[in-house]
């Protein structure tokens, strides 16, 4: 339906209330980038798929140059693997540095709303700039211009164990 369109005037600043009831009101999405995580033993890169139906996701993770690919399916309160084409054993573990749950919100660039934040930061258009909940500090570096509010294109995640770049290249409404 509605995709990122036009960027809007730099004047029309959306209030941050306007801004997050829109936000919190797209509940269904389709999302496409690339995901870069780091821990301590190992760095690891993908591009995935992400696709939002009210609570419930479904995440593709894949490298474009092998078959290795990981399918991850969840809501609020659990998540599964449910393919895992070529991708070791040992390798299974990068859902667990990925907050899937949360991340549904922060990738909309919003908190989630059955934790409070313990640190929010604003720009002057009233875009998240800077975000801590769950043990997760979130920093928004870019934006990008949709209908009817801009949406995060560019976000680090740390949780002081991971690191968690994330780039969406594509996110549109359904």
């Amino acid at each position: 339906m509605t995709g990122c369109m036009q960027r809007p005037a730099p004047n029309a600043i959306v209030s941050k209330q306007a801004r997050l009831q829109c936000l919190q009101q797209m509940q269904n999405w389709h999302a496409e980038g690339r995901v870069a995580i780091q821990d301590a033993t190992q760095y690891q890169t993908a591009s995935f798929r992400w696709q939002q139906r009210d609570q419930q996701y479904e995440v593709y993770l894949y490298s474009p140059f092998s078959t290795q690919s990981v399918t991850i399916i969840g809501d609020a309160t659990s998540r599964r693997v449910v393919a895992a084409n070529g991708v070791p054993d040992s390798e299974l573990a990068l859902d667990e540095h990925l907050p899937l749950t949360q991340l549904g919100y922060w990738a909309k660039g919003i908190p989630t709303p059955n934790s409070t934040p313990t640190a929010l930061k604003y720009d002057s258009h009233n875009q998240l700039q800077q975000l801590q909940q769950d043990g997760w500090q979130i920093e928004y570096q870019k934006y990008q211009a949709c209908d009817p509010v801009s949406l995060p294109e560019k976000l680090t995640l740390s949780d002081g164990t991971a690191k968690v770049k994330l780039f969406i290249k594509h996110l549109r409404r359904e």
